[in-house]
């Protein structure tokens, strides 16, 4: 308790406004052998809440299996595969909305608006035809359920399945890739977007983004569903490609030094002026800073046999919070120096308010 107190005060990073009461809470995770412990901490209050999640395998990243909500923390109930909303008071609810289907899935794939109000998530069915999947988004208060239409059966899906890649804030405009791999391939350490797919409700129809498929690239949909960032490998470095899907126009961030095959992990600041990924050559992992002002990119980190993921951006994008997922720690970079100071021995997933 008393660590997690400490961490509170270094890292909260949104600040309450002006009449607003209550201060955001804090939310950490961590791996206490086959279970799940999540932790909801209060720096206004000094408390915090445990819930735990028994029978959740030690191998799954949290960061693949869990979502920073509005009000909570979603997560894949290893009971049945369904995901569930955890609340900062403790209770774990479902959702009556998910799943639509009363057949049997293989599973559920989801993904949240940047608001983290709104989520489109796909139910998935192994058929003799291959996979399939029926996609849907909805408000997390189940308002504004919508059905996306059905699409043809395509030879690949086979193979390949539906893998959900974001969503509007108003859930009007859905993203996926409709030939995501089942597994990742042998030496594969980031997951990967093979052919990038939008439905937009205003026009009623399915749309193929700029320059899709290109490769089995990282991929992020950002700016209330508005941009396409998709790193391309050009060794020995990537470079980002930024699509603004408003007027279809491109921005490209020539890539440099970067020694490393593999990339993934891409996310950008509120501002849209830096964004960051991880490089990998299987062995090593480092953090990589994409100045889009500048047009520059640098390594942030020192090579580390753990993967370091960053988390957010804080402080005005002047530092990132990182996590090591092997160790379970919670580290702060300033940008302006490279330094980095351990902050939580936890797993942190970022704040909520309440």
């Amino acid at each position: 308790m008393r660590r997690i107190l400490v961490v509170v005060l270094l890292l909260v990073v949104v600040a309450p406004s002006h009449g607003q009461e209550t201060a955001p809470v804090e939310v950490f995770v961590q791996q206490n052998g086959d279970s799940l412990e999540v932790f909801f901490a209060n720096p206004a209050t000094g408390l915090s809440t445990l819930v735990t999640v028994s029978n959740f395998p030690a191998e799954l990243n949290p960061f693949r299996e869990l979502s920073l909500t509005a009000n909570g923390v979603i997560f894949r109930d290893p009971a049945d595969g369904i995901p569930r909303l955890i609340t900062p008071s403790g209770q774990i609810v479902g959702f009556e909305f998910i799943p639509q289907s009363t057949e049997p899935l293989m599973m559920i794939d989801w993904v949240l608006s940047e608001d983290r109000r709104t989520i489109a998530w796909a139910e998935i069915r192994l058929t003799s035809l291959g996979w399939q999947a029926d996609i849907y988004s909805a408000r997390l208060d189940g308002q504004n359920l919508l059905r996306l239409p059905d699409r043809p059966v395509d030879p690949v899906q086979v193979s390949r399945r539906v893998e959900m890649v974001g969503v509007s804030n108003d859930g009007r405009l859905v993203y996926f890739d409709s030939e995501h791999p089942t597994e990742l391939e042998e030496g594969q350490v980031f997951v990967g977007y093979q052919k990038i797919i939008a439905y937009s409700q205003r026009i009623g129809s399915y749309l193929n983004l700029p320059g899709e498929p290109t490769c089995t690239c990282p991929v992020l949909i950002a700016n209330d569903g508005l941009s396409l960032l998709r790193l391309e490998p050009t060794a020995p470095a990537f470079d980002l490609h930024i699509w603004n899907l408003n007027d279809n126009t491109e921005r490209v961030i020539v890539g440099e030094d970067v020694p490393y095959p593999q990339a993934g992990g891409l996310m950008m600041n509120r501002d849209r002026t830096l964004a960051l990924y991880m490089a990998s050559d299987g062995v090593e992992y480092v953090i990589v800073l994409v100045d889009l002002s500048s047009r520059t990119e640098r390594i942030l980190t020192e090579p580390s046999a753990n993967p370091l993921r960053p988390v957010r951006f804080i402080d005005r994008s002047t530092a990132i919070v990182m996590v090591d997922i092997v160790e379970q720690t919670t580290y702060k970079l300033r940008l302006d120096s490279d330094d980095i100071t351990q902050v939580a021995d936890k797993i942190w997933l970022g704040s909520i308010q309440e």
